[in-house]
């Protein structure tokens, strides 16, 4: 059965959780989670949370799904330990240099979509790391997913909620722009706010994307192979989380009501939904005039009447609804009720501060019934209970909830030397359950005519057996729950010890020089065109440049693939090594006997991810500072940063073009804030693109002993950026 899987970031939003119906959660604790913003669990709590879920039959999945420096590795493991102890189901990891730390125990590791697993080759990595499941990109396709799955890997996707425009786990923009990390957890969301694109000069929501809804996909998912229906929200509110999980349990279930969509658009619903990178045109997945939660259409202003606003809805107005308004397909305001009076069939009124257009359009954004539905939701589980009181033998209490029973005695019966007890006496005592987890679903005894006990012995008693239900009920989740050795397979790669200590990167042949030869030459394919059938021999050969290495773009999906193992088969004898920015990059230095050399896009905070890869050459991420610089890795010290990679196209977006009439004319900008960011392309059969930071880095003077006279700081915005040259440095 496939699982519905929910997010929680509050225990209001799990009891949301369990009680519409998740097979499981997951969660954070309040660090080492990429929703620290959100309100998340504790070590004084987080057992009692487990124990919460496995009472209900709900799995627990805790996120540690962020990189890791080296000061923070002997925190890290105290927080893997403690939730460990908890009994907890699954871990979700980021960080592969953290996983010896999972290793100690028995737990099932999850690949994160942080890591950016959208092909085979990468899913093959994990599995050979010992993840047994991994969280795929939301920009992984179907067909992959089908080739996924022949490893016998568990697959989790995103079916429901925001979608990042970056792909998953390579977006630098918030950092660089405010110091605070998306692969730390913090992110400012700025892809939310408004750019002017150099294309139209309008200034719209341009790298802000709908959210995801799925719920009509999933008998294909489950089809290709998908294994776990995953929920974003960690963030949101217990009315999102019980709503959206509800839908979707209904869907699997196969008992989904037509009022489907207006539920989940009143949940959240960010630019009127995209079905995604499988179903829509790239397009459509943005949402460039709305940026928040648009709700759902629900009436439209009626008439103005002074300060007091009429609304005709046949869905009705209540005191605490949140609503915006729309005008001509523009947010214009919105207000939370604090009066209402109907006034007519489907006509209500509400005072308000700001007057609006008659005929401009209400939109629900939040529903107050939604709230108040899962404002207190009762967890309560029926258990049934049968006794046998008989004077002379010992009180006998059986109870049992779905497939666990217990059975306990306890004194013996007394003979009643004045009124005995009766059958409703017992039963009702039997069935105060207020202060647990139970309540009473049907109850049987056997009395004899003069059977006595004393009530607060029975009352104990009960006590005892519900203790000891409840005890029970855990431990037989914890003996059928799934195991793990997290073994791993060893990783052997290629090795060279005369690898000089300069890199220099190219983004096309025409700009290899014969000055390069006191470097390691590095080749990246986004400005090679007719990629399958380039040969690099006479390039190389008229430079004097016997090998160069080739940096693996960060994602190939679908045929993709086919077009880049072409270009490194035609090319091998040239190939010393491969940059990997992806990790499915390491299963082609494995396959093709290459170097494999951790690019930026790997985020290396701690010196234990390469050595558990295997790996000796690895840059710094850009994210660290020049104290937490990593002992032996390389840095990179002059170029361009690509912030983003996208997998819509953008030129579609502001131009309405097909693929077949593309009008891509080369780089063009996103400005905010007084900052331009470049937008170049790049091609194997899918089209990619890089939103680039607008200033070089340039610290190469600040490095002993490296001069490069013939190097300038180049302009992203200029053409001459895409011959740029990178440096990278050890």
């Amino acid at each position: 059965m496939v699982e519905v899987l929910a997010p929680v970031g509050s225990i209001s939003a799990l009891k949301s959780a369990i009680f519409s119906g998740a097979d499981a959660v997951y969660m954070g604790m309040g660090k080492f989670n990429a929703r620290q913003k959100a309100e998340n669990f504790t070590e004084s709590n987080i057992k009692e949370v487990v124990d919460l879920c496995h009472l209900h039959g709900v799995k627990v999945y805790i996120t540690f799904n962020t990189a890791i420096k080296n000061s923070e590795l002997k925190d890290f493991e105290k927080q893997v330990d403690i939730c460990a102890k908890a009994n907890v189901d699954a871990f979700i990891i980021t960080d592969i240099g953290t996983l010896p730390i999972f290793r100690k125990y028995d737990i099932p590791m999850h690949a994160s979509t942080q890591m950016g697993i959208h092909n085979y080759e990468g899913a093959k990595i994990a599995k050979e790391l010992g993840f047994t499941r991994v969280v795929l990109s939301r920009e992984a396709l179907i067909e992959d997913i089908k080739k996924i799955k022949t490893l016998g890997l568990e697959i989790e996707y995103f079916v429901h909620g925001a979608l990042c425009v970056a792909f998953s786990g390579g977006c630098l923009l918030s950092s660089f722009m405010s110091g605070d990390s998306g692969n730390r957890g913090l992110c400012k969301q700025p892809c939310r706010l408004k750019y002017k694109s150099s294309i139209t000069g309008k200034e719209e929501y341009y790298i802000s994307p709908s959210d995801q809804c799925l719920i009509t996909h999933l008998k294909e998912l489950t089809a290709a192979g998908v294994d776990s229906l995953k929920i974003e929200g960690r963030l949101k509110g217990s009315q999102y989380v019980g709503e959206v999980v509800k839908q979707y349990r209904q869907a699997v279930d196969g008992v989904l009501g037509n009022d489907y969509m207006t539920k989940l658009k009143r949940a959240y619903n960010r630019g009127n939904f995209t079905s995604g990178y499988n179903y829509d045109l790239t397009k459509d997945i943005m949402s460039p005039s709305v940026q928040g939660n648009m709700g759902d259409f629900i009436g439209t202003i009626n008439k103005i009447q002074g300060k007091s606003l009429y609304i005709e809805s046949k869905r009705g107005i209540f005191l605490k609804d949140g609503f915006k308004i729309f005008n001509n397909n523009e947010e214009i305001g919105g207000f939370q009720v604090d009066n209402v009076k109907q006034i007519g069939n489907n006509l209500y009124s509400v005072n308000t501060i700001k007057t609006y257009p008659v005929g401009a359009k209400v939109y629900l954004t939040l529903d107050s019934q939604m709230v108040i539905e899962y404002e207190n939701p009762d967890l309560s589980q029926y258990i049934d209970m049968t006794y046998r009181m008989v004077e002379g033998e010992s009180l006998q209490i059986s109870a049992n909830l779905r497939d666990v029973s217990i059975t306990k005695d306890f004194d013996i019966v007394d003979k009643a030397l004045g009124k005995p007890l009766s059958v409703e006496d017992v039963n009702k005592k039997l069935s105060e359950l207020g202060e647990t987890d139970f309540r009473i679903g049907t109850i049987k005894g056997e009395m004899s005519n003069s059977a006595f006990y004393p009530m607060s012995k029975l009352k104990a008693a009960k006590r005892d057996v519900v203790d000891s239900l409840y005890q029970a009920i855990l431990k037989s989740y914890d003996d059928n729950k799934q195991r793990t050795n997290n073994c791993k397979n060893e990783l052997v790669f290629k090795k060279d010890s005369s690898i000089k200590k300069h890199f220099i990167e190219i983004e096309s042949l025409d700009k290899i020089s014969q000055n390069m030869t006191d470097c390691e030459v590095v080749i990246n394919l986004n400005k090679i065109s007719q990629l399958g059938q380039y040969i690099m021999k006479n390039d190389l050969n008229y430079n004097n440049i016997e090998s160069v290495w080739l940096k693996i773009p960060k994602i190939a999906r679908g045929a993709d693939m086919v077009v880049l193992r072409k270009f490194i088969e035609n090319n091998l004898q040239f190939i010393k090594g491969f940059v990997v920015e992806n990790i499915y990059g390491l299963e082609l230095c494995l396959e093709y006997d290459k170097i494999p050399m951790l690019g930026t896009s790997m985020n290396v905070f701690n010196e234990k991810l390469p050595k558990e890869l295997g790996v000796d050459l690895y840059l710094n991420s850009l994210e660290l500072t020049k104290d937490e610089y990593i002992k032996g890795a390389y840095t990179y010290v002059y170029g361009p940063v690509s912030l983003m990679t996208f997998t819509h196209c953008p030129i579609q977006l502001n131009t309405g073009c097909t693929c077949k009439d593309c009008k891509y004319k080369g780089m063009f900008t996103y400005s905010n804030r007084g900052k331009s960011y470049t937008v170049a392309r790049h091609k194997l059969t899918n089209c990619y693109f890089e939103m680039y930071h607008p200033s070089i880095i340039d610290i190469k003077d600040r490095v002993n002993g490296l001069i490069y006279e013939n190097l300038e700081v180049i302009n992203p915005q200029s053409e001459s950026f895409s011959g740029h040259y990178n440096l990278l440095v050890k």
